[in-house]
C-alpha cells in the first residue's frame, strides 16, 4: 500500500507555508492530534532548505502478531525538509523512523498554490526490514500513518478557520 493524499486549505499559499514550518503550530498541531513528549531538535532555515526535526511518542493499537515491534506508544524520530521552488511552490522530503522498528516511512509533500487557496499533495510508503511479517507491520504503519494525516488536516483546517 501506499498512501496518496490531497488536502485543500482555504488559505494563502504563504499563510499555509508559514504555519507549517512555525515550531509552536508543529507543537500544537501534534499534541491535538494525541502525540506526547514532542521535541524539536531543529526547526529553521538551512541554506535552500527549511528543516524539520523533531521526535514524539504516537498512540498504536498493533495486532497481536507486531506486538513483539510496535508497542502502545512508539517513539518516533523525524524529519522534514522543505525546498521552496521559484514557481510558488513548496517540495518536502520525509523520513520518519520508529524506535526499535528496522524501517522507515518515507514521503514526500508538495505545496502548491491554487488561486486564493492552496493544497497539499502527500506521497508516502513504509518498509520494514522484518522477515514474514514486514509487509503486514508496512500496511499498519501506513494505515497509521494516513490516519494522522487525515487528524493533522482537520486540525489545521480549525486553526485556520479561528483566524
Amino acid at each position: 500500500m501506499t498512501i496518496e493524499a490531497r488536502y485543500d486549505y482555504d488559505a494563502s499559499f504563504e499563510t499555509l507555508y508559514e504555519m507549517l514550518t512555525d515550531e509552536d503550530f508543529l507543537r500544537a498541531k501534534y499534541e491535538g492530534i494525541g502525540s506526547r513528549n514532542v521535541a524539536f531538535e531543529s526547526c529553521e532555515q538551512d541554506g535552500d532548505v527549511f528543516r524539520i526535526e523533531w521526535t514524539r511518542e504516537i498512540r498504536a493499537n498493533p495486532p497481536a502478531f507486531a506486538r513483539k515491534f510496535l508497542s502502545e506508544w512508539n517513539q518516533t524520530e523525524e524529519i522534514l525538509e522543505w525546498t521552496r521552488e521559484s514557481d510558488g511552490q513548496a517540495y518536502g522530503e520525509y523520513l520518519c523512523k520508529v524506535a526499535g522498528v528496522p524501517g522507515k516511512l518515507e514521503g514526500e509533500f508538495e505545496l502548491l498554490a491554487d488561486g486564493k487557496a492552496c493544497f497539499e499533495e502527500i506521497v508516502m510508503k513504509a518498509s520494514i526490514g522484518i522477515p514474514l511479517v514486514g509487509g503486514k507491520i508496512a500496511s499498519l504503519v501506513e494505515a497509521d500513518a494516513y490516519a494522522s494525516l487525515d487528524q493533522e488536516f482537520t486540525f489545521t483546517r480549525a486553526h485556520l478557520a479561528k483566524g
